[in-house]
């Protein structure tokens, strides 16, 4: 599911920006997309949107702690987008910030049951926390929901046994 920008409450230059940014982005064509949303920003920081989708193409280019910087500001400027949630959790995953990735996953999840992506996420967050039970729900959460992450959970289910196993073996020395 790839968020778009529809309508917001901006200057006519930032609503335009933003929508000439939306065929990039669906086409993954991230760094074209992140211009045109920075431009957007520019041209008008007060809307909290160019902020969530500047963070959100940054995320998407792996730039997360820029990413971060934005989404935040996107926070603090009340942005009604969706995702905002689970962009911060995807983010804040990637920057091994485990606890405040479960915290956005978890308020997602609440607010937009039903997308696989974000209880993978939460998988891999409780899986590095090692509340494995928990990391084991998330992951068949996961698959339940979407099928086409079958292969990235099976790899971090494969990591949970193997931590599973490893710290049964710490527990019995």
């Amino acid at each position: 599911l790839l968020v778009v920008p529809l309508l917001s409450y901006a200057s006519p230059t930032s609503d335009k920006l933003l929508a000439e940014g939306s065929q990039p982005l669906a086409q993954q064509h991230y760094e074209q997309a992140l211009e045109k949303f920075r431009e957007a920003r520019q041209a008008d920081p007060s809307d909290p949107e160019t902020w969530f989708f500047e963070g959100l193409a940054l995320n998407r280019l792996g730039r997360y702690t820029e990413a971060l910087e934005r989404l935040n500001e996107a926070v603090k400027r009340q942005s009604s987008q969706a995702d905002l949630d689970f962009e911060l959790g995807w983010t804040l995953l990637k920057l091994n910030r485990w606890e405040e990735a479960l915290a956005a996953l978890e308020r997602y999840n609440n607010n937009h049951p039903g997308r696989g992506q974000a209880n993978e996420f939460a998988g891999r967050a409780y899986l590095n926390l090692g509340r494995y039970a928990q990391a084991q729900e998330a992951f068949k959460k996961a698959l339940e929901q979407d099928q086409d992450l079958r292969p990235t959970v099976l790899f971090y289910m494969a990591r949970l046994a193997q931590e599973q196993k490893n710290t049964g073996l710490a527990q019995e020395s």
